[in-house]
């Protein structure tokens, strides 16, 4: 754990936070109120992380630092988490090759590094799994509780776990058609219940928004998205194989996934295995069907709810083949599938925005922004930038401007053009000169020579 703290440790402000992290920020400032930062306005996700980010900000002070780190720390406790649950469905070796795959897990380690709600979206869907578990092999009051808790988390984190609830709760149902399970449904079901209560003033929202707004996640075919994830888990990246490679190794991997659920269930009807069949199920399909009903909703970070648990079954097919085969072998395996792509894994550069408003302090003129300004504000307060004039590319007034004037226009994410407020720059103004940085810059704005 010590070593998978400083590994992340070590990154943690080495890329400029990007637009969905800036986000995160500037709707978790301290200085707001809990009902402000409760309120989603268009978010589609539900508030708990930006409550979390909200009082990491006023506890530790609201800086780059501290979101991240709340991210980093989670991605730490996944790792005995991930041991436990692998622990408790197969036994202690397939828990300790899970824990150490998850360690230098590529996704894992990026999510990490990000002011999002992902990397705790993973922890609390392991976290609320084994408890789900615990609550069934030996059910008391306290465990109850604690799984009731994380439920509420998970759920409220993303709108992804209430898939993973969902699949708790069939489980229970399918197992109690073959088992004598039901009489254990207060320790089960009254969690779930009381969950889904906490979710109901956000539901409403979540399924108009979902359903009516717009969205960047494209419908693609279903196992063409499970090849591409699965790849995507393990390597980090599918740009960094041609597609050929891509389409063969998820091919392995989906295959291998199915073989090992198939000797499971073959030798015997187990609720462990049956409920990481279910999340599998839940998280690809269920998924995918609600996105045709609605909008678009299954792309790779979402399913991240399963991610553990991919590590956790490929760790036991591994440990079969050290039992039965060859511990060279199977250790060989290992390697290559869990260790060997971090060495060669490069964190993906984000926008940079850090540097782009840092750029924009060393002009001398007015600095406009397409878009949003809040995202820019956020920055301006880290880097101490109070005497930085940023105005909304929608408040230029033309007739203010004088004759030898620039017009700067910083922009991240998307270029300023592609913005409807770009048409307040006079007609007679060209772009001259440009400040590019990754997927964000300055442009600069004089007046047409010949005009």
């Amino acid at each position: 754990m010590s070593l998978a703290f400083l590994i992340r440790h070590q990154f943690i402000l080495e890329q400029s936070y990007w637009m969905d992290e800036l986000y995160s920020a500037a709707r978790s400032i301290p200085s707001k109120s809990f009902e402000d930062v409760y309120y989603w306005g268009p978010d589609p996700h539900p508030p708990l992380h930006y409550i979390f980010l909200w009082i990491t900000y006023k506890c530790v002070g609201f800086t780059e630092y501290a979101g991240r780190m709340l991210s980093i720390i989670a991605g730490v406790l996944i790792i005995p988490a991930v041991y436990f649950l692998g622990k408790e469905v197969f036994n202690k070796q397939t828990g300790f090759l899970s824990s150490l795959a998850v360690t230098f897990n590529p996704i894992l380690f990026f999510f990490s590094l990000e002011t999002r709600s992902y990397e705790l979206l993973a922890l609390f869907s392991v976290i609320s799994s084994y408890l789900f578990i615990k609550c069934i092999s030996k059910p008391s009051f306290f465990r109850s509780f604690m799984y009731f808790l994380s439920l509420i988390i998970l759920t409220n984190l993303h709108f992804f776990g209430l898939l993973v609830l969902a699949s708790q709760a069939v489980t229970y149902f399918i197992s109690c058609i073959k088992t004598d399970f039901f009489q254990l449904w207060k320790y089960i079901y009254l969690p779930i219940f009381f969950a889904v209560l906490s979710y109901l003033p956000l539901l409403d929202l979540a399924i108009e928004i979902s359903g009516n707004g717009p969205t960047w996640i494209q419908t693609e075919n279903i196992f063409s998205f499970i090849q591409n994830t699965f790849v995507y888990f393990i390597v980090g990246s599918t740009t960094s194989l041609s597609s050929q490679i891509s389409i063969f190794f998820g091919n392995i991997l989906l295959v291998c996934f199915i073989y090992f659920f198939g000797y499971l269930f073959a030798k015997d009807f187990n609720i462990k295995y049956l409920l990481i069949l279910m999340i599998f199920i839940f998280t690809f399909f269920i998924s995918y069907l609600i996105g045709l009903a609605l909008n678009p909703i299954f792309n790779a970070r979402n399913a991240i709810i399963f991610l553990p648990f991919l590590v956790i079954t490929l760790s036991f097919g591994i440990n079969l083949i050290m039992h039965h085969f060859s511990k060279t072998f199977g250790l060989s395996v290992f390697f290559i599938i869990f260790l060997l792509p971090f060495f060669f894994y490069k964190i993906p550069p984000k926008q940079d925005w850090r540097n782009a408003l840092l750029s924009a302090s060393e002009l001398t003129g007015t600095i406009y922004v397409p878009g949003w300004i809040g995202q820019w504000d956020v920055y301006k307060q880290w880097l101490n930038l109070k005497n930085l004039k940023l105005i909304p590319l929608s408040h230029l007034n033309k007739s203010d401007i004088q004759p030898n004037e620039k017009i700067f226009v910083i922009w991240a994410h998307i270029e300023p053009e592609a913005f409807e407020s770009v048409k307040n720059i006079p007609s007679n103004f060209i772009v001259e000169d440009k400040i590019n940085l990754y997927s964000s810059g300055i442009h600069i704005y004089g007046r047409n020579s010949n005009d």
